[in-house]
């Protein structure tokens, strides 16, 4: 007897196998997607820590000087003063939105709420 074509349990087990090998593929690639979506982040919140400081630099002898006293300053007003894109902003909303100003020691340190 000449065997033609492929049986219904060898059509069964090809299509479990690509099926399993979408899901490996498929959890990859969201699990990457992820980890870039979280290193954005950071890096954007590094970016607003910064503008925290050159912000505090530039407006140390201003009288509406938000980073005098414990008043958080906002992240929205480093974006107002074009000081963080509209990215890290938009980023920004994602975790915290809120920044501490500590001056000790005349060293300036800004950290998210």
């Amino acid at each position: 007897m000449n065997k033609k074509g492929m049986t219904l349990v060898e059509i069964i087990l090809v299509v479990a196998l690509l099926g399993l090998l979408a899901i490996l593929i498929s959890t990859n690639a969201i699990s990457m997607l992820n980890k870039e979506k979280d290193k954005k982040i950071t890096e954007a919140q590094n970016r607003i820590l910064e503008a925290c400081k050159t912000y505090c630099s530039l407006s140390a002898n201003k009288e509406n000087n938000q980073c005098k006293g414990t008043k958080p300053l906002s992240v929205e007003l480093l974006y107002t003063d074009g000081l963080i894109t509209e990215d890290d902003y938009n980023n920004s909303k994602k975790k915290n939105s809120s920044i501490t100003v500590k001056i000790e020691n005349a060293e300036l340190t800004c950290n998210f709420n």
